[in-house]
């Protein structure tokens, strides 16, 4: 559940900063912490 926590946080993170700046890399970071978050979680 703790793992599940943090990668919400990070999650939070790059979204944020791909709304910010619209960068195709923190697109993808998020796309792979939103599946590590829905296999973890």
């Amino acid at each position: 559940m703790l793992t599940a926590f943090l990668f919400r946080i990070g999650l939070n993170f790059f979204y944020r900063a791909d709304y910010c700046n619209g960068n195709k890399i923190q697109q993808i970071l998020t796309a792979l912490l939103t599946l590590f978050c829905y296999l973890f979680y």
